[in-house]
């Protein structure tokens, strides 16, 4: 990645997690520090259903724990283009899929789902302690 993109995408992060996370640790961690683990098959899976602009470098998983220590997940597709209903379905089974293997919960929420800003957002709770552990070790954020 040359360095325009890598100083474009910090700051389009950076305004990000302003916006949006109060309160809470973070671990931010775009998909291709994942690459040949668990998360990034997910990621190709996703790749392959909704094949219209998926990013290694733009989409990222961020680790989030509360004030009272609990933790999610929230994966943020930067630009999402397959809103209609004819994507609903498959977008659901990848969610219940992702979440039956990362989580306790077994269960995944859409935070967001916007097609005239072209984003997705899907928050996993409970995440499982390895799934925990894999995405602090890959982050490129930690908190401070």
């Amino acid at each position: 990645m040359d360095s325009d993109l890598q100083e474009y995408l910090e700051q389009e992060f950076a305004d990000f997690e302003k916006g949006h996370f109060h309160g809470e640790r973070f671990w931010r961690v775009p998909l291709y520090t994942l690459r040949g683990t668990l998360l990034y098959t997910f990621f190709d899976e996703f790749s392959g259903l909704f094949p219209d602009h998926p990013s290694e470098h733009q989409d990222v998983f961020y680790l989030l724990q509360s004030p009272s220590g609990v933790y999610s997940i929230l994966f943020r597709c930067a630009h999402f283009e397959h809103v209609g209903s004819e994507d609903l379905p498959a977008l659901a089974r990848f969610i219940d899929s992702v979440a039956a293997t990362l989580t306790s919960s077994r269960s995944g929420d859409i935070e967001l789902l916007d097609g005239n800003i072209e984003k997705l957002h899907i928050r996993f709770y409970f995440p499982h302690e390895h799934v925990v552990t894999l995405l602090q070790s890959h982050a490129t954020r930690t908190p401070a």
